[in-house]
């Protein structure tokens, strides 16, 4: 991630790497901007990177024995703005309170509600989105964290947990992975949760 790169030379390049591991699919979503970079699709992933922008890069792909993850964090090409790390902070609060609800017999409509009273709580709307959701064998498996889900979440599952706190000013995308236990619940990543500077 350097100045001059184009988006889809950063895809390509982590694609390449991924797939050595032992991946066989790979989303890779990866957006920059001077502020508030965000997700962008694969067909337009064409930007060229300058100094001073924030790059946020999403891998949610499967592994060599084919269980899915995700990971989510956003690069800086100089100092973070203010509102980046103010946004940025409310993103990993937000997961935090998430992973803290996420329990053997839990209601995903509950944590959905609680996750958006957290929200609106800091000045952000509530979502609309599947926020959180189960990963396996597939990209997006059940539960899903939405009011509407009917599965009761239970130990040993995979949760990908992506709050989105976003204002004209900052994108923040904090996403991580969790894996239910009986008393805990644990992040399975071990990628720093902290604004990446370069």
């Amino acid at each position: 991630i350097r100045p001059g790169k184009k988006e889809y030379e950063i895809r390509s390049a982590i694609q390449h790497l991924l797939v050595d591991m032992g991946s066989e699919e790979q989303l890779i979503v990866i957006g920059s901007a001077p502020q508030s970079a965000g997700h962008k699709p694969v067909f337009q992933q064409n930007r060229t990177l300058q100094q001073g922008d924030q790059v946020m890069i999403m891998l949610e792909v499967n592994g060599p024995g084919g269980f899915y993850g995700e990971v989510g964090r956003t690069f800086c090409l100089g100092e973070p703005t203010k509102a980046l790390l103010d946004s940025w902070e409310v993103a990993k609060a937000a997961q935090k309170y998430t992973a803290s609800l996420l329990r053997p017999g839990a209601h995903p409509a509950d944590v959905f509600k609680a996750h958006n009273e957290f929200m609106v709580s800091k000045g952000f709307p509530a979502e609309t989105r599947i926020y959180a959701h189960g990963q396996g064998y597939d990209l997006v498996e059940r539960p899903a964290i939405r009011e509407d889900e009917t599965m009761l979440l239970r130990a040993n599952m995979n949760i990908a947990v992506h709050p989105q706190p976003v204002t004209p000013e900052a994108y923040a995308f904090c996403c991580d992975n969790y894996l239910i236990g009986e008393t805990k619940t644990v992040r399975l990543n071990s990628t720093p949760q902290e604004i990446l500077v370069i």
